[in-house]
């Protein structure tokens, strides 16, 4: 019965040190079985020469080499599942513009004017025409728009207001900004909205009062494309 015993617990000491093994092994797929990285637990290698897939046995770090790896790339897939290394695409607005004027614009009382703008700060694209005071959204630039507005009106010995709307292809598309004063002030009138645009929208920005004497002395209109 000793003999049993001892037996029995010979081998499941044995049983134990294999178990303890196998869950430290090094473990190689491919067509070099017997070959595998010092530092990995795991290795599936193809038959190209350095494409695999490896699991460090310190980090835990997952490698995965198939021809497309790179610094900086993400691992994504194709319809079908397969994965790939591939660059992110930057982000690149086919739109980003400022432009401004200092020259002044007299406002006719009730009547809805498209804002004049003399000068571009810049223009990424050439999109906005000085001429025409508008802006034409190109082929490749449907998407979320952010447009920033800013005028401001001469002082005047009276209470006076001053609306901002965007117009898309002719038709008001949203208010952008109210602006109040008192006898003796001008108004500085500003606000930002975010506009979905399709390509080939032309865009212009207008500008209505129902009080005399409203004269702006500047305006400012940034626009860039803020998502697809």
């Amino acid at each position: 019965m000793k003999n049993l015993t001892k037996t029995l617990m010979a081998g499941t000491i044995v049983t134990v040190m294999c178990s303890a093994q196998t869950l430290f092994a090094q473990v190689k797929v491919g067509t070099n079985p017997t070959t595998i990285e010092a530092a990995s637990n795991l290795e599936v290698e193809a038959s190209t020469t350095d494409r695999k897939v490896k699991v460090d046995k310190t980090t835990g770090q997952l490698t995965i080499k198939d021809g497309t790896e790179g610094a900086g790339k993400i691992l994504t897939s194709d319809a079908n599942g397969g994965a790939s290394w591939q660059t992110p695409e930057v982000q690149n607005s086919p739109v980003a513009f400022a432009v401004n004027t200092g020259a002044a614009q007299n406002l006719p009382l009730s009547t809805f004017v498209t804002v004049n703008f003399d000068n571009k700060a810049f223009d990424k694209n050439n999109v906005f025409n000085l001429t025409t005071n508008q802006f034409t959204v190109p082929a490749n630039g449907t998407g979320y728009y952010d447009l920033s507005v800013r005028v401001t009106t001469a002082n005047t010995n009276h209470s006076i207001n001053c609306y901002l709307y965007i117009y898309v292809n002719g038709v008001q598309n949203s208010l952008v900004a109210v602006g109040n004063a008192g006898a003796g002030s001008g108004i500085i009138v500003s606000g930002s909205v975010l506009s979905q645009l399709n390509s080939g929208d032309v865009v212009d920005i207008r500008v209505w009062t129902d009080t005399p004497d409203v004269s702006v002395t500047t305006r400012n209109l940034y626009v860039t494309m803020a998502s697809r």
